[in-house]
Order: structure tokens, then sequence, then C-alpha cells
């Protein structure tokens, strides 16, 4: 197999130069094998499923009027703070329903034995307790907005599906909202992390065909849009669908710092985010018509006249799309059969998909592959890029450790649905070379 094409990030020249780049990336839109990349949680009726992952944060500060210990999310990247549905200083304790409905904890009382329950309580809030000391625990005011939870310094970050609003919190009894950032109508939140005084907010937006740039990331008073030229893609076509958008926000008064934003797919694309950098994962395949001819070269040649492979030969030399290089292949072959006789097509064919197969299985590393772009947190700049062979599953496939990314990948079936899945663990190094593998 040709070795794979060396792929490098790019920024859109204008509109025509995003609406070519689709049209070509179309063919690649097809889900690899139903692996999905980007668990994101269900939203709830306000809020939108951010919820902690699998490891302790850092400790919060304390000062002497605190509990001597105060519980923390559970977070993937110690240091690195992901929202929840409570969030605690040691003095106060701030709580988001994940649901509208709760029960009531009073004893239902029933008249005759047709007794009709009370109706649930309803909240549309996000509830604040005194929480120190505990005998004294009790809720002390509520704030008219419900989702989940970042807490910085005194300000509470509450995150909904139209965007993040910051209230001070200093006084606990008396909260205010002291800024707002709302979401363009068409963008919605995949992620939101707060690390060494920064938020970083991750959202997605679908490429609409008519006019898939500039993008609107914000609406009302703080206007955010991200012009064509400022769109990054991987230099070959990839599956893409969405937009992703990186923005860091104050927390404290919400003013946008840097942005970033890149093509992607919804099910094929991974963000995950370290002290140091931001990774975002592509999934891509290599040209099926390339793999093919290979095979053809390597395996099968004997299989076929002098002037089929010249003709294929020819039709992987031609500078068009590889749908059409896919269909005018299957024109090639159907016309080729049409000439054999019934036992020498049977033949043929047994013997293709036996060798296929055979093949598929020898070179299951080189056609399935992620293409991984790093990003440096500070300035939200491209400071490398790599390749690795298969999909990983979702975020938690990805670890940074002293500079190194470690990622697990699936590769599924073998090219054509023949072989069996393989999953490997591969090392990359701070520019994303790889240093390290075990496969299978």
């Amino acid at each position: 197999v040709a070795p794979s094409t060396e792929v490098k990030m790019e920024k859109f020249k204008d509109e025509k130069d995003f609406k070519a780049y689709i049209s070509e990336s179309e063919s690649s839109l097809r889900g690899l094998y139903g692996v999905e990349l980007m668990n994101l949680a269900a939203p709830s009726s306000d809020g939108v499923g951010l919820g902690p992952s699998s490891s302790f944060g850092s400790p919060t500060q304390k000062t002497e009027e605190d509990a001597a210990r105060v519980s923390e999310t559970n977070v993937q990247v110690k240091g690195n703070d992901e929202p929840d549905i409570v969030k605690t200083n040691g003095k106060s304790i701030f709580f988001s329903p994940t649901n509208r409905f709760y029960t009531r904890i009073e004893p239902l009382i029933f008249e005759g034995e047709s007794g009709i329950p009370p109706p649930p309580i309803v909240s549309e809030n996000s509830l604040v307790f005194k929480a120190f000391p505990p005998e004294a625990l009790a809720k002390i005011s509520d704030i008219q907005k419900r989702g989940d939870l970042m807490l910085y310094k005194n300000t509470l970050i509450i995150i909904s599906q139209k965007g993040l609003y910051g209230y001070d919190v200093s006084d606990p009894v008396n909260p205010k909202e002291v800024w707002k950032f709302e979401l363009d109508k068409k963008n919605s939140i995949v992620s939101v992390r707060l690390f060494d005084g920064n938020i970083y907010l991750v959202t997605r937006q679908y490429i609409y065909g008519s006019t898939p740039c500039p993008i609107p990331l914000s609406a009302g008073t703080t206007s955010v849009i991200v012009a064509c030229d400022e769109i990054y893609h991987p230099s070959v076509p990839v599956a893409s669908d969405v937009t992703f958008n990186v923005v860091t926000l104050n927390p404290e008064n919400g003013s946008v710092g840097a942005k970033a934003s890149f093509l992607g797919s919804l099910n094929q694309s991974v963000v995950y985010m370290s002290p140091e950098a931001t990774y975002i994962t592509f999934g891509r395949e290599e040209s099926i018509t390339n793999f093919f001819n290979n095979f053809i070269k390597e395996k099968a040649q004997d299989l076929f006249s002098e002037d089929i492979i010249k003709r294929l030969d020819e039709l992987d030399s031609y500078n068009i799309s590889d749908t059409a290089k896919m269909f005018e292949l299957q024109v090639i072959l159907e016309k080729y059969q049409a000439t054999l006789s019934d036992d020498e097509r049977k033949r043929v064919e047994n013997e293709m998909q036996n060798r296929m197969d055979n093949y598929s299985k020898e070179h299951l590393r080189d056609f399935e592959k992620t293409l991984i772009v790093k990003i440096e947190n500070k300035n939200l700049g491209i400071i490398a890029t790599g390749e690795v062979p298969g999909i990983p599953l979702n975020q938690f496939a990805l670890d940074e450790y002293e500079g190194n990314l470690r990622i697990a990948t699936t590769i599924s079936g073998g090219i054509f649905g023949s072989g069996d899945s393989v999953s490997d663990v591969y090392v990359l190094s701070d520019n994303l070379g790889i240093l390290g593998k075990v496969t299978d």
C-alpha cells in the first residue's frame, strides 16, 4: 500500500473555498462502522448534560471560616474543573436540579379510598444553601436560572442550553447576575472546562451548505463571529458536518479572549483537554480506489487482462473525487465481468473475495485513520498535528502524561467487512510523532 497522505491543518480563503471543500468531502461522511465518538450526554430541559468524569480534581482554596474538607467534582484531568449540578466553596452549597420536578419530602395524606396526591413541586431555579456550620444548614436564596454549574472564586457560572451566566455570590443571600454569554440559536454546547483562570467553551454548529460561514457564536450584546478565513480544515477531505468552536471567557466578567474554529464530524470527532493543550480528532479514510488499485497490483494482476490493469492505472491518475472514481471503477469491472463465461466469472469473484479478505487483514491499519490536532490552551493556536490508525471511542480514550499523548483506538472489521476488529494503544510525543504502541 502506498504511504498515506501527510495531513496538515489549513485555513479557508473564503466562503467559496469552504463550499468547495465540503462538496469534495461529502463522500467521506458516512459514519465509520457505527462507532460513536462524542459521547455527549443528553441535555435536560435546561441543562446541557456536561456532568463529571472520572478522577479527582484539584483542591479548592479554603479560609479559616470554611470547612476543613470540601467535596469536589470528579474530573478527568486534575486541576481542570468540569460542570456539575452541585458546587461548594465550604461556606455555601449551590445546587441546580437536573429535573423540573422533584418529589415532596413531607408525607402524602389521602382522604378516603380515592385520595389524590398533591402535585409535585416545580423548580426552575438554582438553590443556594448555607453550608457551614453544619447545624445551620438552610436554604438562603434562589437564582432564576438552572443548568450545570461551575464556581470560580466568588462567581457562580450557570450553563444552560442558551448560554453561560455569571453570578456574583460574594453575598450568597443576594446573588447578582454580572455577565452573560448567550449562544447563537444555531450553536450548541459540546464541553465546558475551567482551568487556570479561564473558561474554555467548546460549541458546535451544523454546516449549512448555502451559507457555511461566517459563523455567529453568540447572540445579544456580546457578539462573537468567526470569519471564513479563520476556520481550519484538514488538508485532505474528511467527513465534515459541523464546525467545532473554542472560545475562552473570563469567569469573573465574561469577556471573550481567544477563539478558534475547526471542521469536524458529530460522530467522528473527539475533544479532549489537558492542562497544557486541547486535542481535537478527525476520523478519515484513505482512498478506497487507491486501496483497491494497490490490491490489484500486489495480489490480483493474474485475474485481469493487461487492458484492465492499464485502465485502472489511468483512472487512478484522474483529478476527480473518490466517489466519481468508485463509480468509474464499478463500470470497468462490470464490463470486464460481462466478457467472462459464468464459470470463469464465479472463479474470479471467489478468488477476488478470498484474496481481498487476506489483504484487508494484512493492511487493516492502512485505511482507517485518526488525525489529531493539538491546540495550545494559552492562545488557541495550532502547535502540532499527528495521525494514528483506528478511531478513539470518546474523550476518555485520550490522556496526556508528562507531555506525551496516549490514545486508544479501535479498527473495525477490515475493509469491505472482512476481518475482526482490533484495539491498539499509541503513545505520541509533544509534536504528535508516534513514540511507541501496543497493537491488538
